[in-house]
């Protein structure tokens, strides 16, 4: 399993924070471990996490698992996951049975990172400085 570590911050109160409403101190963020699912597709964090940032419910999905197993899961609002100097901001889904988050595979594309093919989870040295972003 491929890990990482990665910041997870509350995109609602990092947007309040922009527009000086709150101070950097209440905004809330995790820095936890990540593993990376190529089965999945996006971002996936448990409850624990979830109610540690705050985060409230928006929506509920369908969601197939690379195994054909389907379920009904939670969506939060919006977050923004950093991993070194790459930033993006997603929802996430919600599982109650996981304790770090999951990454899928938009999320490695939108951050244009890649992995070592062993345990490492690592930013594209063809683009060290900045995203490369692929619109085919």
């Amino acid at each position: 399993m491929i890990e990482a570590e990665v910041e997870i911050i509350n995109g609602g109160e990092l947007a309040l924070l922009r527009r000086g409403y709150i101070s950097e101190g209440e905004v809330r963020r995790v820095k936890t471990a990540a593993s990376f699912d190529g089965g999945n597709f996006r971002i996936a964090v448990g409850e624990d996490l979830r109610e540690l940032l705050g985060l409230e419910i928006v929506d509920r999905r369908r969601l197939l698992w690379a195994s054909g197993e389907e379920i009904f899961a939670a969506v939060a609002e919006f977050i923004e996951l950093r991993f070194e100097n790459r930033r993006m901001t997603t929802q996430p889904f919600v599982l109650p049975d996981i304790s770090n988050a999951l990454l899928g595979s938009f999320i490695l594309t939108d951050l244009d990172l890649i992995t070592d093919g062993e345990k490492t989870l690592l930013v594209n040295p063809k683009s060290p400085n900045r995203v490369r972003t692929y619109l085919k």
